[in-house]
């Protein structure tokens, strides 16, 4: 079983546009913070487009125009990456302790290997036939006494599965002292909040 691709897909049309653009004679990085336009970046980078990227999608997800941050990663492996280096920072920071990562055993395996990578104790939750992530599993493989990163997948690699965030945010909520950071894993798109109270949706 290999990698799912649709070899049908056309994009012509966007070679098009990178080839008159120019972009495609030009060296381009995004290191970097894209919010913050007091540093001083290398000239060539693709700063500009993230903050656009940012500034777009920030409100339509739900957060504040006024206060949100956030950085456009180059593959699904790094936002991976970044989720979860993000949510953990910010757990230990507030509790003072290293959070487990609970993940589905359907998710793209770079989570597994991102949370051995950043030391990370891994709980790889059972899924369903579908590729969901199974709640009552979840619920046995909670450790009540760490803080949390949830890594929510929204269509896994080769099953396509959609966790349900609603009941497995249910399975926190039994958990009130567990400080709990999620995230959401998608195919072009990874996301993490870390809420006030003990658990939320992203």
């Amino acid at each position: 079983m290999g990698y799912p691709l649709n070899q049908s897909s056309q994009i012509r049309r966007f070679y098009r546009w990178f080839s008159g653009s120019g972009l495609n004679l030009m060296t381009v990085n995004n290191c970097g913070d894209p919010l913050d336009s007091s540093a001083h970046h290398f000239k060539l980078n693709t700063l500009q487009f993230e903050r656009e990227v940012i500034e777009r999608l920030g409100p339509l997800y739900g957060f504040d125009e006024d206060n949100m941050w956030g950085i456009v990663t180059f593959s699904g492996t790094d936002g991976n990456n970044h989720g979860i280096y993000f949510g953990a920072k910010s757990l230990e920071k507030r509790t003072g302790l290293k959070p487990v990562v609970y993940v589905s055993e359907a998710a793209h395996y770079s989570s597994r290997r991102l949370a051995d990578l950043q030391n990370l104790q891994l709980a790889l939750i059972p899924a369903d036939v579908h590729g969901r992530m199974i709640p009552e599993e979840l619920d046995k493989a909670i450790v009540a006494d760490r803080p949390a990163v949830v890594v929510y997948a929204m269509g896994t690699t080769f099953k396509g599965g959609v966790d349900d965030m609603k009941a497995l945010n249910a399975v926190f909520a039994k958990y009130p002292d567990v400080a709990v950071c999620t995230g959401v894993l998608m195919r072009h798109f990874s996301e993490v909040t870390c809420p006030t109270q003990n658990t939320g949706t992203s």
